[in-house]
């Protein structure tokens, strides 16, 4: 329970806790708010990869120049 009553203190300052152990970061702890946050980011990342995928596809002609009609 002591580790809970330090993390709940850190949290009222600040909106992210990393608990290390051997200086090594075992676990992060967020604040609901700040985690919706990061979660909307990677969404809106994500929609922005498959439009940039979507458009490269579209670019992608394969013309036979032969074909055009003169």
């Amino acid at each position: 329970m002591a580790l809970f009553s330090k993390v709940k203190k850190i949290l009222e300052n600040q909106d992210v806790c990393v608990l290390s152990k051997n200086g090594n970061p075992e676990y992060v702890v967020l604040k609901w708010k700040s985690f919706n946050k990061i979660k909307d980011q990677q969404d809106e990342l994500l929609k922005i990869k498959s439009q940039i995928e979507n458009e490269a596809e579209d670019e992608n002609y394969d013309i036979d120049i032969n074909k055009i009609p003169v």
